[in-house]
């Protein structure tokens, strides 16, 4: 017979503890303490070693993220189930960052609530479908401004930045025409934008500083549109960036699922794809 799975409930309403309590009860778990915010719920889990603590985050003592955070620091294999009447994504998405397991909302049906708690107590992390959208989003939207605050010159367009990156690989003008199928007029009309926004006194000073931001070391992520000469030899996968041609491969030659027969069984078979050991950038363009 398997163990009771054990519980810390840690709310400021007695009565929904006590609803809790009865509901996980009669499936066979263990309530094993109770509190009614974080500080106290910090008090007790030592003592009575639960396999999920079951947390309101927005107590009366305003200590919810604290407590996760402390209840992580302290018993960090001690998962912490977040259920509450709030669905905003930034707590959730900052409760996730600080050390909690999952979230479930209050909202959702008894069954669905003890489901959460089994699967939390079984390691997997929870997610309301209420929230998981709006999280999405957020996480979205924190990795744009993050894209955004670490890439070199995020005044330039798409673009100009390929403009700029070309010519800090040593391409001059007419060479970057014929690699984008561009004009090149065009092109000279973007190396003086390119100047004019890096503040450069010429096209020597932008090539200068965009090197020293690390540019110029490779061949850059050519756009999908306009170019002309694409050298990818591997094909990306859908919905990912850069030309989907695929490898060239002779007559009669071993595919990929044949010579990953000692990776995983993920990396078999996908040879029209691409190599998942390649960054995105490697996959769009082939260097040699």
């Amino acid at each position: 017979m398997m163990n009771p799975i054990r519980l810390v409930l840690v709310d400021d309403h007695q009565v929904f503890r006590k609803g809790l309590r009865d509901c996980a009860e009669a499936v066979g778990m263990q309530v094993v303490a109770e509190a009614g915010n974080g500080h106290e719920a910090l008090a007790v889990i030592a003592g009575v070693q639960p396999d999920v603590v079951v947390l309101e985050p927005q107590t009366s003592d305003g200590g919810g993220l604290g407590s996760v955070r402390a209840m992580a620091d302290s018993r960090p294999r001690t998962p912490v189930l977040l259920v509450s009447a709030c669905d905003d994504a930034a707590l959730v998405s900052e409760a996730l960052c600080v050390g909690a397991s999952g979230y479930a909302s209050k909202r959702c049906s008894a069954e669905a609530l003890l489901a959460a708690i089994t699967a939390t107590a079984h390691g997997l992390t929870v997610l309301d479908e209420r929230v998981q959208n709006h999280v999405r989003t957020a996480v979205a939207d924190c990795a744009a401004r993050l894209l955004v605050d670490t890439i070199p010159f995020p005044s330039l367009s798409r673009r100009e930045r390929q403009v700029l990156e070309l010519l800090a690989c040593g391409m001059e003008p007419a060479r970057i025409a014929r690699e984008l199928t561009l004009e090149r007029h065009t092109v000279h009309n973007y190396v003086s934008c390119v100047v004019r926004k890096l503040g450069a006194g010429n096209r020597e000073e932008a090539v200068a500083l965009a090197r020293s931001h690390g540019l110029g070391h490779r061949p850059p992520d050519w756009p999908s549109q306009g170019a002309g000469r694409s050298r990818s030899r591997w094909a990306v996968l859908p919905g990912h960036l850069g030309d989907q041609h695929e490898k060239t491969r002779p007559a009669g030659a071993a595919t990929g699922a044949d010579t990953a027969s000692d990776e995983s069984p993920r990396l078999r078979g996908m040879d029209r794809f691409t190599d998942p050991r390649r960054s995105h950038h490697e996959q769009a363009i082939d260097p040699a």
